[in-house]
């Protein structure tokens, strides 16, 4: 072993060891902030000074999150892009949609102001680099995520929550594809 690799060793076995004892780091932090569970998980209630996401209701001329009828399954579906030969990153006209995975199991737990939403719905993903025959998760940018919030039994709330990088109309679900 390098004389580098022995101090590395020694130092994580340090704080490990501190750790163990009961007044490591993370329990001395724990201990000054006064906070005991209850009002920790109250002050992640608290409002935030503002959220990637929007609130809306969905009215009938929206399309529905996750599915194509509020009477099918719901889940999350993931529909694959890539930029089209004309327009800029932020025109939805730019991309054409290559492909779409449903799964109608799926839901996603998404923060919203300090509350912990269960939801489904859709999530475009942009592969800036795809080609006609081949388009990656890996290099892979989301470009709009549109949620419905599920109640406590899993139904449909009619509440949506969208965080979105471009300029569609909530309204367009089809424009272009190969």
């Amino acid at each position: 072993m390098s004389a580098k690799s022995l101090v590395i060793f020694f130092f994580l076995l340090g704080i490990s060891c501190l750790c163990q004892a009961g007044n490591g780091l993370v329990d001395r932090t724990w201990a000054a902030s006064g906070m005991d569970t209850h009002s920790y998980r109250q002050a992640l209630r608290q409002p935030t000074i503002g959220s990637r996401y929007t609130l809306f209701n969905i009215t009938p001329d929206m399309p529905i999150p996750g599915g194509t009828s509020p009477l099918e399954p719901q889940g999350i579906r993931y529909i694959a892009m890539k930029y089209g030969p004309y327009g800029q990153p932020e025109h939805y006209k730019t991309y054409k949609i290559m492909f779409s995975h449903y799964s109608t199991t799926s839901t996603k737990k998404i923060r919203y102001l300090g509350e912990l939403y269960t939801v489904v719905g859709d999530i475009y993903l942009i592969d800036p680099f795809a080609t006609t025959n081949e388009w990656e998760r890996g290099r892979s940018q989301i470009v709009e995520e549109y949620y419905e919030i599920l109640d406590a039994h899993g139904n449909r709330t009619g509440k949506g929550l969208r965080f979105h990088n471009w300029d569609r109309p909530i309204n367009v679900t089809k424009w272009s594809s190969d």
